[in-house]
């Protein structure tokens, strides 16, 4: 990457995403998990902002992998952690720009929107688990 997009950490998040594709289609499931694990730490640290998506996938391969529970609180901690992940992508912590109304405003549509885009994962996640749950208790 050049100039100010360089960053080591949002380098090995692609190549963690890459990886836990290989293994899912693999079918090493628990591979991807340990690789989006590790994804989720250099994203963490990143300067670079990631895709909605990029954010989603961890909580999406625990619940395929089974791992319901965890991947519900995957979801909470992105919303927990929504707001501080918004903030950096819109350079709050950066003193040249400054932060007034426009700023707060984007801020403020930002976390709507992706608020509601994570709420409707997290239920679409728990619709799938309850459809799963009833068909193993018609199977028993």
């Amino acid at each position: 990457m050049i100039g100010f997009l360089s960053d080591d950490d949002g380098e090995q998040v692609s190549d963690l995403h890459r990886e836990a594709t290989v293994l899912k289609n693999n079918g090493d499931l628990g591979g991807a998990i340990d690789a989006l694990r590790l994804a989720k730490w250099h994203l963490l640290k990143s300067s670079v902002s990631f895709s909605y998506n990029t954010w989603c996938r961890l909580a999406k391969v625990l619940q395929q992998a089974g791992y319901y529970d965890e991947a519900i609180v995957e979801f909470d901690f992105l919303l927990s952690d929504l707001e501080r992940r918004l903030k950096k992508e819109l350079h709050f912590d950066n003193p040249a720009i400054s932060v007034g109304a426009p700023k707060d405003m984007a801020l403020a549509e930002s976390l709507k929107t992706n608020r509601a885009l994570l709420w409707r994962e997290r239920r679409k996640l728990q619709k799938l688990e309850i459809k799963r749950r009833r068909k193993l208790a018609k199977s028993a």
